[in-house]
């Protein structure tokens, strides 16, 4: 190690769990929070439908008649829960519904009709949704773009870890296919849904000021509803189609393995699995780039082009010939999805954020969520009816809209990322995004660590904050906050 007044010293090697874990401070917590929050509702989400029908007698239909039901409710709901995140605080937000979802559950297992599950399956669905957007514009808000990403990407190879074995776990209460087993799944996730918010209380809390873009100008998309916001109504839109992608692996591949192909049954089920591994193991690299919306637009591009080459093989594998051709095309196929997959998500997170003016993130990122929930309430009755109507001619159906989608999305983010009044994340960013373990910026004659070359400072200028922290923004208490 150097010596001296003023000398570099050397950082010791991160080991291998902090390799594989995101930096120390508030990208840690929020990741722990993820893992939590994805096993607790792995473990409830995929039991709790059979209780409804088996214990409380509803029929199949009902029971997806509530959950389309709380879907459609929570369109209309978005915008609301948005602005009021953006008011409350979007951490605020997080905790609250966190801690609204346990007397819920609780109310949940008492229901005896299909008016009472209605209600709790709405209830329960706009207190998920709102978290989830409070958690997103607070991770939006807290972290530069480079680190988000980032962290977006660890955190979803981490709820798929969570979450299965969350349905792992779950099994086991479906198989005592008990009244008692079953309820253990719903005081769970109570649980978990309260310590995740008890976690999250020990983040920093975030002052971003109503109305000011990061360089203190008044943004004209002051006043102006995120619905009003064509250009990214348009893109949230196009992200949202991509996401069929997820009801084509879990829904449409399976029934076509079984209806179609000389595949054997239980492929269904390896390939869910191998594209989990593949999400595990690659979502952190596919996400780099897409930290601005020029790289994110190149990434919803490409993910689409892999998207309709995948429905394309999909088409083929059904057209015969032996059961090795048709293991070789789903493999195929079921590689191509996943791509797709990987790089329309690490797109989302690239435009949702760069498109969204920050004292704002609440409010746009619940609209951009409404693609989505289009998706989930319409996509599995087109796809459906799709394979049973036309077939093989579905599947190359699909292949052209996601090429469609694909020719559309330079123009279209083009278009969004030039009706901005300014960049969202302002004129500044941390010098070292994302660095570890430090409590305040570089001190007088000390250079920033890391492998990148030290870049000057204007003067007056605020030193670059830990682990990828925003400079716009103050963040109070909480673990690793920047004591300014």
């Amino acid at each position: 190690m150097a010596e001296g007044g003023g000398a570099t010293p050397e950082q010791k090697p991160k080991g291998l769990v902090s390799r594989l874990l995101p930096d120390p401070g508030p990208p840690r917590v929020l990741a722990l929070s993820t893992a939590l929050y994805g096993t607790g509702f792995g473990f409830y989400s995929s039991g709790t439908p059979i209780y409804f029908h088996r214990i409380v007698g509803l029929s199949v239909f009902r029971v997806g008649l509530g959950v389309t039901l709380a879907a459609v409710v929570w369109m209309l709901a978005a915008p609301v829960a948005g602005r009021l995140t953006d008011r409350i605080g979007a951490r605020e937000m997080a905790v609250l519904t966190g801690f609204l979802q346990a007397p819920l559950l609780l109310v949940a297992t008492k229901v005896t009709s299909f008016g009472g599950y209605a209600a709790v399956v709405v209830l329960l669905g706009i207190a998920e949704r709102a978290g989830a957007v409070g958690k997103m514009a607070y991770i939006g808000q807290l972290l530069d773009s480079e680190t988000r990403v980032r962290l977006f990407a660890y955190n979803r190879s981490v709820i798929n870890i969570g979450m299965t074995a969350g349905v792992a776990l779950s099994g086991l209460a479906i198989a005592r296919d008990t009244k008692d087993a079953y309820l253990l799944l719903f005081y769970g996730f109570a649980a978990v849904s309260v310590a995740n918010s008890a976690l999250m209380l020990l983040l920093p809390h975030l002052r971003v000021g109503p109305g000011k873009s990061p360089g203190g100008k008044k943004s004209s998309l002051r006043g102006n509803s995120a619905l009003r916001d064509r250009p990214f109504v348009v893109v949230s839109f196009l992200c949202g189609l991509t996401a069929v992608c997820d009801t084509i692996l879990t829904l449409a591949l399976p029934l076509w393995i079984v209806a179609e192909t000389d595949a054997p049954r239980a492929m269904a089920a390896w390939l869910i699995g191998l594209n989990t591994i593949l999400v595990i193991v690659f979502q952190v690299r596919a996400s780099e780039g897409a930290d601005t919306p020029l790289g994110a637009g190149r990434k919803l591009r490409q993910g689409s082009v892999a998207l309709a080459l995948s429905c394309a093989v999909i088409g083929v594998s059904a057209l015969g010939g032996s059961m090795s051709l048709a293991l070789v095309l789903l493999v195929v196929a079921t590689v191509l999805l996943t791509v797709g997959e990987l790089l329309t998500s690490s797109a989302q997170w690239g435009l949702q954020y760069g498109l969204s003016p920050r004292h704002s993130q609440g409010e746009y990122g619940a609209v951009f969520s409404i693609g989505y929930t289009v998706q989930s309430v319409i996509g599995p009755v087109v796809l459906t009816a799709l394979m049973e109507s036309v077939k093989i001619a579905g599947w190359l159906l699909m292949c052209l809209m996601f090429a469609a989608l694909a020719v559309g999305a330079a123009p279209a983010v083009g278009w969004a990322i030039a009706t901005r009044p300014e960049e969202p994340d302002g004129a500044q960013e941390p010098t070292q995004a994302g660095q570890a373990g430090r409590a305040d910026g570089p001190k007088d004659g000390e250079q920033p660590p890391g492998p990148q070359e030290p870049q000057a400072q204007a003067p007056g200028s605020t030193p670059a904050p830990p682990y990828g922290l925003d400079p716009a923004v103050d963040a109070e208490g909480g673990v690793g906050a920047d004591q300014r």
